[in-house]
């Protein structure tokens, strides 16, 4: 707790309205939004592969049971594609009021025992690839729902340190790429 209070904390002095949190017990979860309040401050967990997060559906219950205004949930469209679940505009609908944050990755499916920086998910093998690719996330239908539910709210790149590309080019390529879909 003392170490999320700091930083609503200085959170708040630096304008910054959002901080990710995991999603744990909902108790602790009401606590710290009630805390946030005070500042101005929202949370968010991230929707994301791996327990009740895991499905639109679970994150949505649980959020719903924080039952705090200053609480929501970070859509991941690559997590969804992952778990098998719809990534569009009817996962977006479901959570409503809720969407406090999306952020983009790109992955794609290998075969490849010997592909270099493979993430393993239920008996997937996955690579990191460039946003455009045809095998990943179809950014051009997630921007284009995210303007049909109307959300206004930030778009992040979550990438990890690039593996193929300067790290500077590759943020220069998903600015390229996906700022036109905006």
């Amino acid at each position: 707790k003392p170490i999320l209070r700091r930083h609503v904390e200085l959170a708040a002095v630096l304008g910054c309205d959002l901080i990710q949190v995991r999603a744990e017990r909902i108790r602790w979860l009401q606590e710290m939004c009630d805390f946030a309040a005070d500042f101005g401050v929202r949370l968010f967990s991230q929707v994301h592969t791996g327990g009740i997060m895991e499905t639109v559906a679970g994150a949505v219950c649980f959020a719903n049971n924080v039952e705090r205004n200053n609480y929501g949930l970070g859509y991941e469209p690559l997590n969804l594609m992952v778990a098998r679940e719809d990534y569009g505009i009817q996962s977006l609908k479901a959570m409503g009021r809720l969407l406090f944050m999306a952020k983009c990755q790109s992955m794609k499916h290998t075969d490849d025992p010997n592909a270099e920086d493979v993430w393993e998910f239920k008996g997937q093998r996955l690579v990191r690839c460039l946003p455009d690719d045809p095998d990943t996330v179809n950014y051009p239908q997630v921007f284009s729902a995210l303007k049909a539910v109307g959300y206004e709210g930030p778009v992040t790149i979550i990438d990890p340190i690039c593996t193929f590309m300067d790290n500077d080019e590759f943020i220069r390529y998903y600015y390229k790429t996906l700022s036109p879909l905006c």
